[in-house]
C-alpha cells in the first residue's frame, strides 16, 4: 500500500471533501438545533 502514492492523495481529497461536507452538516443541525431551543424558550417564557 505504501508504494503507490496517488491512492492516499486520492483518499486525502475524498477525506477532505467528507469533512467539509459533514462540517456543513453539522453547521445546520447546530443552526436547527439553535432555533429549536430559541423556540422552546419563548414557548417556556410564555408559558411562564
Amino acid at each position: 500500500m505504501a508504494h503507490n502514492a496517488s491512492c492516499p492523495k486520492a483518499f486525502e481529497k475524498v477525506c477532505l471533501l467528507v469533512s467539509r461536507l459533514s462540517l456543513r452538516c453539522w453547521r445546520k443541525q447546530q443552526e436547527l438545533t439553535m432555533r429549536t431551543s430559541e423556540t422552546a424558550g419563548i414557548k417556556v417564557m410564555v408559558l411562564r
